[in-house]
């Protein structure tokens, strides 16, 4: 059997002189050996319609013979020895091999046909067998694609066998290799293995959160061979709120890597993205779109704080490519085209006066304390208050009855956090609350907070003069000011008035928010100027929440805030 670690080596030998030509050509000449073009085609997960065409349309215009050809391979289905399951196991990979080809058969002329062939490769003694994978070897071979599943068991089955030979020999002649979730994750060689045992997108900034299986690593844990090995790839992206997850790992990958880190490319679900030749992102197709995350040429520094080891990141570079051919990316030199022109990006610095407190009171964003009353972002407002004084408490949403419920709640969680003095509560919406002057309201506060629950019921307080004179007055007067929950969004120049998502439509919205038209973005207060602001950022995944307003406002810098968190303006 051929050294894998043999064909690593020798792509690893003639990819950085393709690269040079690249950089210093127009027109390199390439041997007959390098005429073909390689392409991995990861899709962020599921099976729709727009990604399995779009991966059929890749392979078929590099197909050869009268038929297109392709291979499924289900190893990240798991390996059970367990009959029932195995039976289950295969009707399902059957299933979705139906799906490829019906889907290739859809785009292809009336002329051409697509045979779609399930290899049996469900275990690693499958695996270990030549027969079982020997098909790739055949000339007429026009692509494979891996399903859905679990990367680390796949991996586990192919690591150094005859079908991940195969499968390199395939690739290295041409052949197309896509994959959906777990198979787009093993098309990097530096893969993404999964959370570890606490580890979710909420805390994933935190080092420890991540397990990450590095191709320099002295171990057998790795994505296939012959996969990227410049670029690190994950899914579901939008869906699961995974930017956190895809930071760190940039930022580990720059320890790992003595200072280069791989580039992040993040895919959602639905969506796929073609890398031609190791070196050109380009053709993205199906329901959103793909983020690049850069962590080299914008002098990012990483930086990891605290008992937690969470990130703290500086200059990380981020693109969004939507669908469509008019824009691509070159990885070698970290350059994103449109319409075939290289984008100047110039790099612009704050202002000075970006983040200064408006007025007397030290102001506190908080992007929603109450996940741990106990936390260090609540024990500084307390810190702050004035003791001798009470806890001025005041609820702006729209609603007065979830008005009145927000001040119960936060009472009672500042008892929890410590506080023994006086809290007198204000809830916007009740008339018989807002009668007096301000100063009559704010008389005393030794530190205000101000909270609403749902950014789409801001308006009615951005819109009120009693409530915006309460507010300055506050800031004004008070020793500390803290904002909390949709309250925050609203101390910026903009804000996005969409309702906040529910548990059960979530992920749905993270979709959605990248999509154009989908953002209803309104005047905040203005408080901060110069800036935006989401709370509860990373837990109900706003992150398209953030780039719209960018898109919309360019001039406007836009903070994600993420709940336990707050920032501090003195």
């Amino acid at each position: 059997m051929e050294s894998l670690s043999s064909r690593r080596r020798f792509r690893r030998t003639v990819g950085p002189a393709i690269i040079v030509a690249l950089l210093t050509l127009l027109f390199p000449l390439l041997s007959a050996a390098q005429q073909e073009n390689r392409a991995l085609v990861p899709i962020g997960g599921g099976y729709s319609d727009a990604t399995l065409q779009g991966f059929s349309r890749v392979v078929a215009d590099n197909a050869t013979g009268e038929t297109v050809d392709i291979y499924v391979v289900p190893s990240t289905y798991g390996d059970s020895k367990d009959p029932v399951v195995r039976s289950r196991n295969i009707v399902l990979a059957e299933e979705r091999t139906q799906q490829v080809e019906d889907a290739c058969n859809l785009i292809v002329t009336i002329e051409i046909s697509c045979n779609a062939t399930l290899l049996m490769l469900f275990d690693r003694d499958e695996a270990m067998e030549p027969a079982n994978s020997n098909a790739l070897y055949d000339e007429e071979t026009d692509g494979v694609f891996i399903l859905g599943g679990d990367q680390t068991i796949a991996m586990e089955v192919l690591f150094e066998t005859p079908a991940e030979v195969a499968l390199t020999d395939a690739y290295e002649r041409g052949v197309i290799v896509g994959g959906t979730s777990a198979g787009a994750a093993v098309e990097s060689t530096n893969m993404i293995a999964g959370y570890t045992q606490p580890g979710w997108p909420y805390n994933a900034l935190e080092r420890p959160m991540i397990t990450i299986w590095w191709e320099n690593d002295d171990t057998t844990l790795r994505g296939l061979i012959f996969s990227s090995d410049e670029i690190i790839w994950d899914q579901h992206f939008y869906q699961r709120g995974r930017f956190t997850r895809l930071l760190n790992v940039t930022a580990q990958s720059d320890e790992q890597f003595g200072g280069a880190s791989k580039l992040g490319v993040g895919v959602d679900v639905d969506t796929a993205v073609t890398l031609t030749n190791e070196t050109l992102l380009e053709n993205v197709f199906g329901n959103t779109s793909v983020t690049i995350l850069d962590g080299e040429t914008a002098n990012t520094t990483f930086e990891w704080v605290g008992e937690r080891e969470t990130l703290s990141a500086r200059n990380v570079r981020s693109h969004v490519m939507a669908a469509g051919d008019n824009v691509s990316y070159d990885v070698p030199t970290r350059t994103p085209f449109l319409d075939g022109n290289a984008l100047a990006l110039n790099a612009q610095s704050w202002s000075a006066d970006l983040l200064r407190a408006p007025g007397r009171a030290t102001l506190m964003l908080g992007g929603d304390l109450s996940y741990d009353w106990q936390g260090p972002a609540m024990a500084d407002f307390l810190n702050r208050v004035n003791g001798n004084r009470p806890i001025v408490l005041v609820s702006a949403d729209g609603n007065p009855a979830i008005g009145q419920n927000l001040v119960v709640e936060y009472s009672e969680g500042l008892r929890e956090a410590g506080w023994t003095g006086e809290i007198k509560t204000l809830v916007y919406g009740d008339e018989s609350q807002w009668n007096g002057p301000v100063q009559r309201q704010l008389a005393g506060a030794g530190g205000v907070l101000v909270v609403a629950d749902d950014q789409s019921r801001l308006e009615p307080a951005i819109g009120d003069e009693r409530f915006r004179s309460l507010l300055d007055h506050a800031l004004k007067t008070a020793p500390v000011v803290l904002t909390d929950r949709s309250m925050t969004a609203a101390m910026g120049d903009w804000y996005v008035a969409n309702p906040d998502p529910t548990r059960s439509d979530r992920q749905n919205r993270a979709i959605d928010a990248f999509k154009a038209g989908d953002a209803n973005i309104q005047p905040g207060l203005g408080i901060v100027a110069g800036t935006a602001f989401q709370p509860v950022n990373t837990l109900d995944q706003h992150w398209g929440r953030i780039y719209s307003m960018t898109m919309a406002h360019p001039g406007t810098i836009s903070f994600g805030i993420s709940e336990l968190t707050a920032i501090v303006l003195d």
